[in-house]
């Protein structure tokens, strides 16, 4: 509804990004892609589609490098991107698409590893900021979308995993 937001004050402060993580021993390969062109999985958990952005970048994935349809039954649908992390961390499911902002829950996992996704392999994972009508006279408002087009918190994002727009 366009009367519940301030035009033109809609922009992207972070792009999210995939990443694979799999328990697999003696991963050679050096992407998501070149893994699954050679070792077949019995699992692989992603968010679920229907629900989530990013689990819909996954299947994106899964479709571009042309395995959506042969992995149906082999897919763990979690509820949120959150929940792919942790049946991951758990031990719970041995591979799975993941956010690339959640790899800091694993910096002290040594039992996988992680494989590059190609960010050309699905659509931008867009974080976006909006003023909304009711804050336009709120000067805190203003003052955190100001904060969050700052240099230094675009470091601080970027330290998180997600691209930044300059």
């Amino acid at each position: 509804n366009n009367k519940l937001k301030v035009k033109n004050s809609q922009f992207t402060y972070a792009i999210g990004k995939l990443i694979f993580w799999s328990s697999i021993k003696d991963i050679n390969e050096k992407s998501a892609e070149d893994f699954f062109k050679k070792i077949k999985i019995k699992y692989l958990v992603i968010a679920n589609p229907k629900f989530s952005p990013y689990g819909q970048a996954s299947k994106e994935f899964l479709i571009k490098i042309g395995l959506w349809f042969d992995y149906q039954n082999k897919l763990i649908m979690a509820n949120n991107i959150s929940q792919v992390a942790s049946f991951l961390y758990s031990g719970n499911v041995k591979n799975g698409i993941m956010s690339y902002s959640d790899k800091i829950k694993f910096r002290n996992n040594y039992n996988g590893k992680f494989l590059n996704i190609s960010q050309t392999s699905f659509s931008n994972l867009k974080q976006d900021a909006i003023l909304l009508s009711r804050g336009i006279k709120n000067k805190y408002s203003k003052k955190f979308l100001t904060f969050l087009k700052s240099k230094s918190i675009k470091r601080i994002i970027q330290s998180f995993g997600y691209k930044v727009e300059d």
